[in-house]
């Protein structure tokens, strides 16, 4: 599992060639359906190391990537319902909604 300094470097570096390798997939696992916890990649954000899950959605990936090329912030730190601190996007700050990054 490959680990960057940080998010746009992860995007660049891993996700947008796997997009370019396979157009047709709409998450990083390649499946349609169901829960995939393993673990994608990892990237430091905020002072602390967070791992994407491999059924995370490029969309969700690629919007969060455009806000950090805006200069703008990509995501807000949550909670999972079971206490875990996540990151949300900050357009959806209260729903996972394809986007499964946890911190490690």
């Amino acid at each position: 599992m490959p680990h960057y300094t940080t998010f746009r470097a992860l995007i660049e570096s891993e996700v947008l060639p796997l997009k370019q390798k396979h157009p047709d997939w709409i998450r990083l696992d390649g499946r349609t359906a169901g829960g995939n916890r393993d673990v994608f990649a990892t990237f430091r954000y905020q002072y602390k190391t967070w791992g994407i899950h491999a059924d995370t959605r490029f969309d969700k990936l690629l919007a969060a990537w455009e806000l950090e090329k805006a200069g703008e912030k990509p995501f807000e730190v949550a909670k999972t319902p079971r206490g875990s601190a996540c990151l949300r996007l900050v357009s959806r700050p209260d729903e996972a909604d394809g986007l499964y990054i946890y911190l490690k």
